[in-house]
């Protein structure tokens, strides 16, 4: 019992329990711009059917919490729109919809 107790012991790497993780930040940078999380959200086209302020609205949110959100080559509004009441520091990608030939 006593080899196996300091064999345990001399292993470098060993699991720690109850570490605080109320200070983790998912921040990170995508595509050289500093986003909050590593994930964005997907282009959404006609959001404007769901809720009348379409994909404002999730810009809005977006802004809000940090994320990077692709606006859809088929958005109910113009891109110049949805991005008229973000900061100029935020991150937006475009979806490019290639036609069938």
């Amino acid at each position: 019992m006593e080899v196996n107790s300091t064999i345990y012991h001399s292993i470098l790497l060993r699991p720690r329990v109850f570490v605080g993780v109320s200070k983790v930040s998912l921040s990170t940078r995508l595509l050289g711009h500093a986003v909050q999380v590593p994930f964005f959200v997907i282009p959404a086209a006609q959001a404007t059917l769901a809720h009348p302020v379409g994909e404002r609205g999730i810009a809005d949110a977006c802004a809000k919490h940090g994320v990077c959100q692709i606006i859809s080559g088929n958005a109910a509004l113009s891109p110049e729109d949805i991005v008229a009441n973000s900061p100029p520091s935020r991150a937006f990608g475009f979806q490019i919809l290639l036609a069938d030939r």
